[in-house]
């Protein structure tokens, strides 16, 4: 029995790190998150069950070394990572009092920025949390990093560079083989960072976006104020916003640093608008059938109403007003918070359709 689960935990451990090597050496996925993420709570459960954990198990190194392709760093300060979790009470116990904001997760390339005498004097990748790949040249051509600060003592900064998903599909439809075209930004931009020809990097419009000050020489931050670094769309979205600024009975002086702000119209536009398919409302009426009456009923209602006005619409038409489709659309959404609050633990079945 002993020497089965020792085998399991071997061929878990060689899956993974194959998985690993893949994903963060070649740019290429051989299995999806999902099945990453099941066989390793399968492999941690086992290794807590049996008390054997391989040296090479990715429960233990974070990451997959950094090729050797480019230089190699140590990095001043290990950089760990959060163990990941799908519990719910699992993660109210992690933020415990603490005030806590919870975002999507922007998935691109950890960088380490070092500034000394106003200029940028080197950028390393995370690589395995230990050692990362020297990539300066590379982020001098990113689109929105300075290469000179006013700052002149020693500054480093950690931060996600990632390309977004405009870019992402500006880049694919460039390519016409459809095999050949990029999976996903991460992929892409894992690549673009770590190119040995930093013009391959310039034409790939990689982003970095700092969250962590790591350290200040000569700058005593025990007293400083306290700063958030974050996308445009918590501070101009008026649906994701960060309360502690703009929330109601708030008030206080703060200032905003905006950067690239020349990009605020086009964000703007795209915060301030939504779109909606009724071919795809279709489709996810039939796919919630089975799972949600209520919704299904409300999402009748907004098909009906969608058809109404593509009543007489030939190609495209201007509407006045949406009549009562905004608050279809409301409803719809509490339903939706709802079901995802409270899933269905089977499917509904017995009522009309």
């Amino acid at each position: 029995m002993e020497t089965s689960a020792a085998e399991q935990i071997k061929e878990l451990v060689q899956k993974l790190n194959e998985a690993a090597k893949a994903y963060y050496q070649e740019d290429r996925e051989i299995m999806s998150n999902r099945e990453y993420d099941a066989l390793y709570d399968q492999l941690e459960k086992m290794e807590k069950e049996t008390g054997i954990v391989l040296a090479d198990s990715p429960t233990v190194n974070v990451g997959y070394e950094a090729v050797d392709v480019l230089p190699k760093e140590t990095h001043e300060s290990p950089m760990l990572s959060l163990d990941k979790t799908k519990d719910r009470d699992v993660l109210r116990a992690f933020i415990g009092t603490h005030p806590t904001l919870l975002s999507w997760k922007m998935d691109g390339l950890t960088i380490v920025l070092t500034y000394e005498n106003g200029e940028l004097l080197k950028a390393v990748t995370r690589g395995n949390g230990t050692v990362g790949e020297v990539i300066t040249n590379n982020a001098k051509v990113f689109k929105n990093i300075p290469l000179k600060i006013a700052y002149r003592g020693r500054l480093v900064l950690r931060g996600e560079a990632i390309i977004t998903y405009s870019d992402f599909e500006k880049i694919n439809d460039t390519i016409e083989d459809v095999d050949a075209k990029y999976k996903n930004p991460r992929n892409l931009c894992s690549g673009s960072v770590r190119q040995l020809n930093n013009q391959i990097t310039a034409e790939r419009n990689v982003r970095f976006y700092a969250f962590a000050l790591v350290s200040a020489q000569d700058v005593d931050m025990h007293n400083s104020r306290k700063s958030v670094i974050c996308d445009y769309n918590y501070v101009f979205d008026p649906n994701v916003y960060l309360k502690r600024f703009f929330g109601e009975n708030i008030s206080g002086k703060y200032l905003f640093l905006i950067d690239e702000a020349h990009n605020l119209v086009e964000r703007g536009r795209e915060m301030y608008s939504a779109s909606i398919c009724l071919e795809d409302t279709i489709q996810i009426r039939k796919f919630i059938k089975p799972y949600s009456q209520k919704l299904w009923k409300k999402l009748g209602k907004v098909v009906s109403q969608l058809k109404e006005l593509q009543n007489g619409c030939d190609s495209w038409k201007v509407q006045e007003n949406a009549g009562v489709l905004p608050i279809s659309l409301l409803s719809v959404q509490g339903e939706m918070d709802q079901l995802l609050e409270e899933p269905p633990t089977q499917e509904v079945t017995g009522w009309d359709s």
